[in-house]
């Protein structure tokens, strides 16, 4: 895994499919994402046209569960293509996932994000701690409010979640968002890789690394190597279970 290099990205909107499959709910052309600023909420995540955009926090490792009468609700923000970054946008943690609906679905920090069709206007943020599962989108790819799980825990969605925002900024670029891709011919296809299965190889070459690949222990916490290994050992056709800090801290 190198450390990613963002192009300058196209800004784009959501297509008439798209549309047609999530209801009525219309992004118009421009700017991409960006950060607006709530006298309430602060910073947080907009689409090209200032509606504010949601976390589902019963999403798992960038993987939606917000389908059929839930999207239409809360549609998912769809790219046809590149995402752009607007001001206040880390284009690091800018990602896509694909949808059980064959959709692309944009992602911030690991997360697939939403608008709320209770929004009338941009600004608003009518969909804010709704149901206590539904949260605007800090910066930082974080919920504005919503629930972290304890320092440290074994909650694996958490891990999964944390890990996917990391993947996004570190590993991505080589790796690609769905683990198939390679920039060179050395570089590990991390999709259906068996390889994945052996906890201590995936830990020491995240932090140690191995001829082309850096080690990032220097600059990763436990919780992070820990966080990123369980999203790399369980996405891309693979179920391996989490990895532990503690395992982590054996192999530094």
């Amino acid at each position: 895994m190198l450390p990613r290099t963002t192009p300058t990205h196209r800004v784009l909107a959501l297509s008439l499919a798209a549309l047609l499959a999530v209801g009525a709910w219309a992004q118009g052309g421009g700017v991409g994402l960006s950060v607006r600023t709530d006298p309430a909420l602060g910073a947080h995540v907009v689409d090209a046209d200032g509606r504010t955009l949601y976390l589902f926090t019963k999403d798992d490792a960038g993987q939606s569960a917000c389908t059929e009468a839930c999207a239409q609700n809360w549609p998912p923000l769809l790219a046809d293509g590149d995402v752009g970054a607007g001001e206040g946008i880390d284009a690091a943690l800018l990602g896509t996932t694909e949808r059980s609906d064959g959709g692309v679905q944009v992602t911030y920090g690991g997360w697939p994000l939403y608008a709320f069709v209770g929004d009338a206007a941009a600004g608003d943020v009518n969909g804010q701690a709704r149901n206590d599962v539904w949260f605007a989108v800090a910066p930082d790819g974080t919920g504005i409010g919503a629930p972290q799980a304890a320092e440290g825990g074994d909650d694996v969605a958490a891990l999964m979640n944390e890990g996917a925002a990391v993947f996004a900024r570190i590993c991505a670029a080589c790796h690609g968002t769905q683990g198939n891709e390679a920039l060179a011919s050395h570089v590990v296809i991390l999709a259906g890789n068996d390889r994945l299965g052996n906890e201590k190889l995936v830990l020491r070459r995240v932090i140690h690394g191995n001829g082309y690949m850096p080690g990032f222990g220097g600059t990763l916490s436990d919780r992070e190597v820990a966080a990123v290994a369980t999203y790399v050992r369980n996405s891309f056709g693979h179920d391996f279970g989490p990895v532990g800090e503690e395992a982590v801290a054996a192999n530094r």
